[in-house]
C-alpha cells in the first residue's frame, strides 16, 4: 500500500470516527513520573498510558492490554477471550475491506444462516447458501491489510497474547511512524470488525491441537490442572478455551465481551523509545482519548478480594490429591502447591526460594542429577496470578524407565529437597548470590525495551505495574528466616497435589541431549 493511499484512509479514518469535532477528553490530573522514569497518564475515559523515553533506540516498543483474559470468561463460552486475540488482527471498519457496509449487511446475513445451520430443522440448502455468501465476503475483503500497513511502516514483532489474566498486543514501529500505532490501536478498539469467525474457529481448534494435544503430557497436565484449581475456579480451564465451549461460540458472544471487557477503563498502554514526548501525550488524547469508559454500572471484572484475604481463602477447601497419568514423554513427577497472588508480602520470598532450588548450582540439580543421579532434570516454579498463585517442583526420570518404583524415589527425592530446605536454611552467601542472580537475570530480560514494554503491561493487568519497581527491592531484602516462615505457611503437604506421569507402555524413552 502506498504512503499517499495510507494517509488517505488515515484522513477518512478520523473523519468517520463517531466523536469527531466534540472536544477530546482530557487526561486529568494523575501524571507522575517515578523513580524508574515511566511517565503514567491517566486519561478522563480512565485509560492508563505508560512512557518511557530511551534516546537512541532504533524503534518504539508499543503495546496495550485488558485486564480480562480468560479467567473472567462464563463456563459453557470459555475460548471467547482468545478468539478475540485472534480476530482484532482482521481489521475495522475502513481496514481490511473495499466497501464495509455491503460487508456488514452480508456478516448479518451469514449470521441468520448460522442461525439456520445450528437449527432444529435447518434448510436443505443451508450450507450451499453460507458458502455463496462467504464467497461474496471474500471478494469485499483485503485480508491481512492490518499487518501489512505495519510491515510497509517497518514495524516488527507484531504480536498478540492472552492468557487467563489479561491479553496484550504488541509491536515495535519506527519513531517517525509512531502516529500510526496510535491511529491503528485505537481503531481496532474503537471499531474493530469481527471477520471470519466461523473460519477463525477451526484454526484455534488446531493452535489447541498444537498447544494442548500435541505436545508430551499436555493432556494429562490440562486435566490435572483442572483438578488442582476445581471446578469452579476460573483457573481451571486453559486461556485456549475447551473444545466443546469453543464450537459453541457465536458473533453475539464474541461481541459481548468486547464491549465489556475492552472498554477504556480496562485499559494499560506502554510506549518505550526515542519519540517526542510531548507530542505522544498530545496522541494519546487525541486517539485513546476518544474510546468509551463503558457504561455506568458495576465493574466488568469485580477486583479479587485483597492479596492476603485471597491467600488465606486458598486454604479453604483444598483437598491434597494424586493424579497418575500415562503419556509418550519422559518419567516425570510434579509437586504443586497452592499458594499467592500476585502482589502478595511473600511473592519475592517464594521467587528466592525458587531461586535456591533452580539452576545449574541449585539445590534440586544438585540434590537429583547430581549426587542422586535419579533425574535427568529438576526444576522449581513460582506462578503468581491475579486472583491465587501455585508454586511447582518438577524433575524428569533420569533414563526413561516405566517403573513406578522410579517415580516413588523421585517423589520422595522432591520431598526430602524440599524438607533439607527447611532443616538446612540457606547460609548468608548462598542467600546473597540467589538473590543477586534474580535480580541480574530479571535486569537483564527488561534492558530489551520490547520485554520491559510487555513486563509493564502485565504487571498492569495482575494488580499495578509499580510492582517492577518495587521487586528487586523487595528481594534484596530477603531473609533465612523469611524462608523458613515461607516454606511452613504455604509449601505444606495439606497444599499440595501430585503429578505422576508414566510413559506409555511400548514408547521409547525421548531422545534429548546429554544425560547431565
Amino acid at each position: 500500500m502506498s504512503t499517499s493511499l495510507l494517509l488517505a484512509i488515515l484522513v477518512i479514518a478520523l473523519a468517520a470516527t463517531p466523536s469527531a469535532g466534540s472536544p477530546l477528553p482530557a487526561a486529568d490530573d494523575s501524571a507522575a513520573e517515578t523513580g524508574s522514569g515511566v511517565e503514567e497518564l491517566v486519561l478522563a475515559n480512565g485509560m492508563r498510558v505508560l512512557i518511557l523515553e530511551r534516546p537512541g533506540l532504533p524503534l518504539v516498543a508499543a503495546g496495550w492490554a485488558t485486564h480480562s483474559g480468560s479467567a473472567v470468561e462464563t463456563p459453557g463460552k470459555t475460548g471467547v477471550a482468545h478468539l478475540i486475540e485472534h480476530l482484532l488482527f482482521g481489521g475495522t471498519e475502513v481496514i481490511g475491506t473495499t466497501d464495509y457496509r455491503r460487508e456488514r449487511e452480508l456478516i448479518d446475513r451469514r449470521e441468520e444462516l448460522e442461525d439456520a445451520r445450528r437449527s432444529a430443522s435447518p434448510p436443505a440448502d443451508v450450507e450451499r447458501q453460507i458458502e455463496r455468501v462467504e464467497e461474496r465476503l471474500r471478494e469485499l475483503r483485503r485480508k491481512g491489510e492490518y499487518a501489512l500497513l505495519y510491515t510497509e511502516a517497518g514495524a516488527l514483532g507484531i504480536n498478540g497474547v492472552t492468557n487467563q489474566d489479561l491479553s496484550y498486543y504488541t509491536v515495535s514501529i519506527p519513531p517517525a511512524r509512531l502516529e500510526l500505532w496510535f491511529w491503528l490501536e485505537s481503531d481496532r478498539l474503537l471499531r474493530p470488525v469481527f471477520r471470519e469467525i466461523y473460519d477463525e474457529l477451526p484454526v484455534v481448534e488446531e493452535e489447541r491441537g498444537q498447544r494442548i494435544l500435541s505436545v508430551p503430557g499436555g493432556p494429562a497436565r490440562t486435566r490435572f490442572d483442572a483438578r488442582f484449581w476445581g471446578e469452579e475456579n476460573v483457573y481451571s480451564w486453559p486461556a485456549i478455551g475447551r473444545p466443546e465451549d469453543l464450537q459453541s461460540l457465536r458473533r453475539a458472544d464474541v461481541e459481548s465481551f468486547f464491549r465489556r471487557h475492552y472498554r477504556a477503563d480496562r485499559l494499560t498502554a506502554v510506549l518505550i523509545g526515542d519519540f517526542d514526548a510531548e507530542q505522544v501525550r498530545e496522541w494519546v488524547q487525541l486517539y485513546f482519548g476518544r474510546l468509551s469508559a463503558g457504561a455506568p454500572g458495576p465493574q466488568p471484572d469485580p477486583e479479587p478480594p485483597s492479596r492476603e484475604a485471597a491467600a488465606a481463602a486458598e486454604i479453604e477447601g483444598f483437598e491434597p490429591f494424586e493424579l497418575r497419568e500415562v503419556c509418550e514423554c519422559r518419567p516425570q513427577v510434579e509437586l504443586r502447591f497452592r499458594s499467592i497472588p500476585f502482589g502478595h508480602p511473600d511473592s519475592p520470598v517464594l521467587d528466592v526460594v525458587a531461586g535456591l532450588l533452580n539452576g545449574r548450582t541449585g539445590r534440586l540439580h544438585r540434590g537429583l542429577v547430581l549426587t542422586r543421579d535419579l533425574a535427568f532434570s529438576a526444576s522449581a516454579r513460582h506462578q503468581p496470578q491475579r486472583r491465587a498463585g501455585s508454586f511447582s517442583l518438577v524433575a524428569e526420570a533420569r533414563g526413561g524407565g516405566r517403573e513406578p518404583a522410579g517415580l516413588d524415589a523421585l517423589q520422595r527425592a522432591l520431598e526430602e529437597e524440599l524438607e533439607r530446605l527447611r532443616r538446612e536454611p540457606p547460609d548468608d552467601r548462598e542467600l546473597e548470590k540467589v538473590k543477586n542472580q534474580i535480580t541480574t537475570d530479571a535486569a537483564r530480560q527488561l534492558k530489551k525495551p520490547a520485554g520491559l514494554a510487555q513486563r509493564l503491561l502485565i504487571y498492569d493487568a495482575l494488580g499495578g505495574w509499580r510492582y517492577l519497581e518495587d521487586w528487586p527491592r523487595e528481594t534484596q531484602r530477603v531473609t533465612a528466616a523469611d524462608v523458613q516462615r515461607v516454606l511452613d505457611t504455604w509449601l505444606i503437604p495439606e497444599r499440595r497435589a501430585v503429578l505422576r506421569l508414566e510413559r506409555t507402555a511400548g514408547e521409547p524413552a525421548p531422545r534429548t541431549g546429554g544425560e547431565r
